[in-house]
């Protein structure tokens, strides 16, 4: 779809619409990897980036996941439940990391790793593939600690204290 086909106002035209529907979907997932809460096992890909200088990777839409849809389902085909992309600048350091930067490099010197992120909670990392070399990860029990406590804060189980929950009325 092309920005013409995705506007609700009043124009017929290349040009910006005077108004927009704006949708949002809210519902519970299952976990979002089909292992479950089995370990993953990551790709980093060198070539294809998922977010670049002046691009759209900062806003949450279909621009952040369609260029990189055929890494995926590459990955996915070779054994790998998903990609880890790499800065598109430096190409080095893992991208969509909040904390700071951390360069490939340093996954050869942690005991674990995980993922977090708005579709999946916590999900423990058994391995991640770079440069044709696989590094094994221990299972360790921070991350089932934490998806834990994630989950009993999400079911108002423990008190929320950092305000992550929202009541939508």
């Amino acid at each position: 779809m092309d920005e013409a086909e995705l506007r609700s106002g009043p124009i017929l035209g290349l040009a910006p619409a005077p108004e927009y529907t704006f949708l949002v979907y809210a519902c519970p997932v299952g976990n979002y990897f089909k292992e479950g809460t089995s370990s993953l096992n990551l790709y980093v890909e060198e070539d294809l980036h998922r977010a670049s200088r002046g691009g759209a990777g900062g806003v949450k839409s279909i621009t952040n996941y369609a260029p990189v849809l055929r890494a995926i389902k590459s990955a996915k085909d070779r054994g790998f439940s998903d990609v880890l992309y790499l800065d598109s600048i430096n190409k080095k350091y893992i991208e969509e990391v909040e904390e700071r930067l951390i360069e490939v490099e340093e996954l050869n010197n942690v005991d674990e790793v995980f993922c977090t992120g708005t579709a999946v909670g916590i999900a423990s990392v058994g391995s991640i593939t770079y440069k044709g070399k696989r590094i094994e990860y221990k299972e360790k029990l921070t991350s089932k600690k934490l998806c834990s406590r994630l989950i009993e804060i999400q079911r108002g189980i423990i008190e929320d204290k950092r305000d992550w929950i929202v009541e939508i009325y």
